[in-house]
């Protein structure tokens, strides 16, 4: 867990984000958030708790589960917090899992998050640096 108060909050946000509860993100964030997606070569953008949720609850479809949190990653630097994320998910009752990567950077504001910036790796499916894992 991160050493200061901002990385437990970024850090309670990303596991919230990854278990897809909705309720408590819009608990967790400013009236003012501003959440983006940064894959290659466009900005995906959000403004306030319901355009967050509509935004990552895209990111993170409804059949989409994650399996297991593989690293999380907190980090201070100047003005916000850095994460890196990879766990392993799979989708609906395809038993085909997938490593996913994330790279975050969070800013807060009376322990809510006020800014939200996710780089995606590249484009693939659901929106997310993924790759499947081979089978045993």
């Amino acid at each position: 867990m991160g050493e200061s108060a901002d990385g437990a909050v970024a850090e309670k946000f990303v596991r919230t984000y990854l278990a897809k509860d909705w309720d408590s993100i819009r608990d967790q964030v400013t009236d003012r958030v501003r959440v983006r997606g940064l894959p290659p070569q466009f900005v995906q953008e959000a403004l306030g708790p319901e355009g967050a949720i509509r935004l990552m609850s895209g990111w993170l479809k409804d059949g989409d589960q994650v399996d297991e949190i593989e690293i999380l990653e907190v980090e201070s630097v100047p003005f916000k917090e850095r994460i890196s994320v990879r766990y392993t998910a799979h989708s609906g009752d395809n038993p085909q899992r997938y490593l996913v990567e994330h790279h975050i950077f969070i800013q807060t504001d009376d322990d809510k998050v006020k800014k939200f910036d996710m780089g995606l790796l590249r484009m693939a499916r659901n929106r997310r640096s993924i790759r499947p894992l081979a089978s045993a």
